[in-house]
């Protein structure tokens, strides 16, 4: 096998997702999808095809001095 690891493999109405978790803690507007660079959505991608798990999404989760904030985004490699 290819070389990374997937953060989850869920599985949503019989289908598996493989799922990448980005967290960042800021204090003003930083977005943790920028995180997820196109290197990285290749590699969860390759790892993702190798166990013949068709969709990857990713949360994204801020911390900050107000709360979390979770955003799931489907379909992002």
């Amino acid at each position: 096998m290819g070389r990374g690891e997937l953060d989850l493999v869920i599985r949503v109405d019989g289908r598996r997702i493989a799922v990448e978790v980005k967290t960042i803690q800021t204090g003003g507007l930083d977005d943790p999808a920028y995180a997820f660079t196109s290197a990285k959505a290749a590699q969860v991608r390759s790892l993702a095809n190798q166990l013949g798990i068709g969709r990857v999404d990713l949360v994204a989760i801020s911390m900050t001095s107000l709360g979390v904030g979770i955003r799931w985004i489907p379909d992002v490699a």
